[in-house]
C-alpha cells in the first residue's frame, strides 16, 4: 500500500512538471508571436521600445537576424512642408517611413518635451497605424500586422507655449513575415527635435502723467495716447509688444484778478498763496481758491489737482488802500508802503492831474499839478505814518490810503 503511494505522488509531480514548461514556452512563443500581429508593443503591453530616454528596450531585444537595410525616417510636416520648428497649440502632420527590402514593416514613435513630459497629443493616424498612451504619454505605432509601405502618419498638436524643444522618438521594424521573430531588422533608433517658435507677447502699459510722458520708446507725449506701441524682447527672445495707454493730467495755473483779489480759475484743487516778492515763500493761512492782498506785492498760487502741482504766473496787487476809483482797475500805486518815493501811474495820459496829499485827521500835507502825464513820481518828506492820497482829473477822482515807514 505505501509502495503504492509513492508511485502515484511521483507520478503528480512529474506531470505537473511537464505542464509547467510546456506552458512558460507556449507563453514566449505568443509574446514572440504578440508584438507583430496584434499592433506594436505599446498595445502588446511592451511599452516604449523607441529608444527615448524613457525607453526600457528597443524593439531588437525580440526581433533580429534580418538583413534588409532598414532604416526609419521623421517628417513634421504643416500642410506639405517640413517644419524644423512649431507653434504652440497649432496641429500638424506627423511621418514615420521606414525602408528597406522587406515587404513588410511596423513601428513605434512618441513625442516628449526636455523633461520627458508629454510633448503634445497625437490624432487621426493613418489606416495601418493607431494611437496608444504609455505612462501619459501619446504615442503612435503599427495596427493589425506589418505594413506593405512603411510609412505610418497621425496628426500632432503642439504643446502650449513655452514648453520649449520637443523630440519624436522612434523604431522602425522590417519583417520577413515568418509568423516569428527571427530573420527580422529593427532600424536604429531615430530622434528628430522641433524647437518652439516664437510667439509674440502683448501686454499695455497704463500711464498717468503730468503734462508729458517720456516713454520707453524714446518720445515724449503731451496727449492722452492710446496708440503707441514698442518692441521689446521677452524672456524667450520672442517679440513682446507694450502699448501705451497714456492719460495726461494738466492743471489750468490761470488766475482772475478783480482789484486787490486773485482767484484760480480751477475748482476742486488744494491750494497755496504765494508771495513772489519773497522768493516764493508761502502766505500763512492762505489755502483758499481765491486770495485777498493786504498789502500791495506780487502773488501766484500753487495749485494740486490729479496729483499734479503748477504755480500761477506773479500777479501784481497795487491797489490795496484804495478807498475811491473811478480811474478804473488800470490805476496803480506803488510801492504801498513806501520809503517816501512813490508813483502813481494813471494808465492813461491826462491834460491836467491834481494830486493832494493829506494826514489822518485831514490837513493838507503836499500838492502838485501835472501836465500831459500818466506816470506821477512823487517824493514826500514827512515823518512815518498814514496819508491820503487825492488824485483828480477832469470828472475823475480816486483816493488812497499810502503808508510811509
Amino acid at each position: 500500500m505505501k509502495k503504492s503511494y509513492l508511485y502515484l505522488l511521483a507520478t503528480i509531480l512529474l506531470a505537473f512538471l511537464f505542464f509547467s514548461f510546456n506552458s512558460a514556452k507556449i507563453k514566449s512563443q505568443i509574446e514572440d508571436f504578440q508584438p507583430l500581429f496584434s499592433g506594436g508593443p505599446g498595445t502588446g503591453g511592451l511599452g516604449d521600445r523607441t529608444g527615448s530616454p524613457l525607453s526600457s528596450a528597443t524593439c531588437a531585444q525580440c526581433h533580429s537576424g534580418g538583413s534588409f537595410n532598414a532604416t526609419l525616417g521623421v517628417q513634421v510636416l504643416d500642410g506639405s512642408t517640413p517644419v524644423s520648428s512649431y507653434t504652440a497649440g497649432d496641429t500638424y502632420t506627423v511621418v514615420y517611413t521606414v525602408s528597406g527590402s522587406s515587404n513588410g514593416f511596423g513601428f513605434q514613435g512618441g513625442v516628449l518635451t526636455s523633461t520627458n513630459a508629454a510633448g503634445g497629443t497625437f490624432s487621426s493616424p493613418s489606416s495601418n497605424a493607431q494611437l496608444v498612451t504609455i505612462s501619459g504619454r501619446p504615442y503612435f505605432e503599427h495596427d493589425g500586422g506589418p505594413s506593405n509601405t512603411g510609412v505610418f502618419q497621425a496628426s500632432w498638436t503642439a504643446p502650449i507655449a513655452n514648453t520649449g524643444t520637443v523630440s519624436f522618438y522612434g523604431v522602425g521594424l522590417a519583417v520577413n513575415q515568418n509568423g516569428g521573430t527571427s530573420g527580422d531588422q529593427t532600424t536604429s533608433p531615430v530622434v528628430f527635435s522641433l524647437t518652439e517658435a516664437c510667439s509674440p507677447t502683448t501686454g499695455v502699459d497704463t500711464q498717468i502723467a503730468c503734462d508729458s510722458l517720456q516713454w520707453i520708446d524714446g518720445n515724449t507725449y503731451f496727449s492722452n495716447n492710446t496708440t503707441a506701441t514698442h518692441t521689446l524682447i521677452n524672456a524667450a527672445n520672442c517679440d513682446s509688444i507694450v502699448t501705451l495707454n497714456l492719460t495726461i493730467n494738466t492743471v489750468d495755473n490761470s488766475v482772475t484778478q478783480s482789484g486787490v483779489s486773485l482767484s484760480s480759475d480751477v475748482s476742486g484743487a488744494a491750494y497755496q498763496w504765494l508771495d513772489c516778492n519773497s522768493n516764493y515763500s508761502i502766505i500763512s493761512g492762505e489755502t483758499n481758491q481765491s486770495y485777498v492782498a493786504s498789502v500791495n506785492g506780487n502773488y501766484a498760487v500753487q495749485i494740486n489737482q490729479n496729483g499734479c502741482v503748477d504755480t500761477s504766473a506773479c500777479n501784481s496787487i497795487a491797489s490795496v488802500g484804495f478807498l475811491e476809483n473811478s480811474f478804473g482797475n488800470e490805476l496803480l500805486l506803488y510801492p504801498n508802503p513806501t520809503n517816501g518815493n512813490f508813483s502813481i501811474d494813471l494808465g492813461s495820459n491826462f491834460k491836467s492831474t491834481t494830486l493832494s496829499i493829506t494826514d489822518v485827521k485831514g490837513k493838507l500835507i503836499q500838492s502838485e499839478t501835472f501836465f500831459e502825464s500818466q506816470i506821477l513820481n512823487v517824493s514826500l518828506s514827512e515823518p512815518n505814518g498814514i496819508y491820503l492820497l487825492i488824485i483828480e482829473s477832469k470828472n475823475k477822482k480816486a483816493k488812497i490810503r499810502l503808508i510811509k515807514e
